[in-house]
């Protein structure tokens, strides 16, 4: 794959909740299909911190025969990068200086939107749980920290990293504090502001961003399944990032 571009990748790379009872069992298994398809990934760099991609990237995105559902159509998720040095303790400012944002564009697919449409108790637990997380995730910290990135890179031990890095490849990591939802009538969007990450995992995050662009990232997107009725967890949605320069983001107009 060409060097600063995305590519599609396979859900049941990433291993994901399953029942029953997974706080006991703690089973996983491959993800079932995505409920989005990944339709874009952009890095853009801006003055100050970009909030609300979905604003500036979405407007022409077609979204018939997947806009009657009462959930968005799109999701957005938006990857806040420092662009400078930053503080391992402390906000960095909230991203107050020059930033880049890696911005990950899904569309729900057919099946997803024939689900919502129909009967409640007849849809996977996935999309019910997508159903409560679009609704509720604006206004309920609770609920908006049920999102869930997970990225895996298939060479990272043998790229000589230490332990303390390759620990967090393909580690769900939940996206409490340092997230913030958009909700319009065409997107939903997380944005992830990695200035707020804490010590440990902006320390882990920085190393490998001075490695990415040698690097084919697979990056999926998930809302945590918690008790049996919201299980089997399934990816919402997934994408491969192939040696991506953050660095190198193209200036938003």
């Amino acid at each position: 794959a060409e060097p600063n571009s995305w590519s599609t990748t396979d859900a049941s790379v990433f291993h994901v909740r399953v029942g029953p009872n997974y706080r006991k069992n703690k089973r996983k298994a491959p993800s079932a299909a995505p409920l989005y398809d990944c339709i874009g990934v952009d890095v853009v760099r801006s003055d100050a911190r970009l909030d609300d991609a979905g604003a500036v990237l979405t407007p022409r995105v077609d979204v018939s025969g997947v806009d009657d559902t009462g959930v968005p159509p799109l999701f957005v998720v938006n990857w806040q990068l420092p662009l400078r040095p930053q503080p391992l303790f402390g906000g960095g400012g909230g991203g107050s200086g020059e930033c880049a944002s890696v911005v990950f564009t899904f569309r729900m697919t057919p099946d997803t939107a024939q689900q919502l449409r129909g009967d409640p108790s007849a849809a996977s637990p996935a999309v019910r749980l997508l159903r409560d997380y679009a609704a509720r995730s604006a206004e309920d910290a609770t609920m908006r920290g049920r999102f869930k990135a997970i990225a895996y890179v298939a060479d990272l031990r043998e790229r000589g990293f230490s332990s303390f890095i390759t620990g967090y490849n393909a580690k769900p990591g939940l996206i409490q504090k340092t997230g913030t939802v958009v909700r319009t009538p065409k997107y939903l969007e997380m944005d992830v502001n990695i200035h707020r990450f804490n010590a440990m995992a902006k320390k882990a995050l920085f190393v490998l961003l001075e490695h990415t662009r040698e690097m084919e990232i697979q990056m999926a997107f998930l809302i945590e399944g918690r008790d049996d009725a919201e299980l089997p967890e399934c990816v919402f949605g997934t994408a491969q990032l192939n040696r991506v320069d953050h660095t190198r983001a193209v200036p938003l107009e």
